[in-house]
């Protein structure tokens, strides 16, 4: 019962991160003085390796969460 609300949980996250992501890289890299063709190839592989780390950091937190195995008091009966 608790694992799909763990799992949605884990998603809702990494789905905000996705979304937010570009907005925080855009800022950060404008406020180190990047502009021109050199602010666009940095924005691209920064957003690119970030949203990378994002969905493996999720997909693996869902395995994670389907290999727990919850042993209840219900079970041992």
């Amino acid at each position: 019962m608790i694992k799909p609300i763990v799992k949605l949980g884990v998603n809702v996250l990494a789905g905000i991160s996705l979304f937010v992501s570009p907005v925080i890289i855009s800022q950060s890299i404008s406020a180190k003085g990047v502009f021109g063709e050199q602010y666009l190839i940095e924005y691209a592989g920064t957003l690119l390796v970030h949203s990378l780390a994002i969905l493996f950091l999720a997909f693996s937190l869902n395995r994670f969460i389907d290999a727990i195995h919850v042993i209840s008091s219900a079970s041992k009966n």
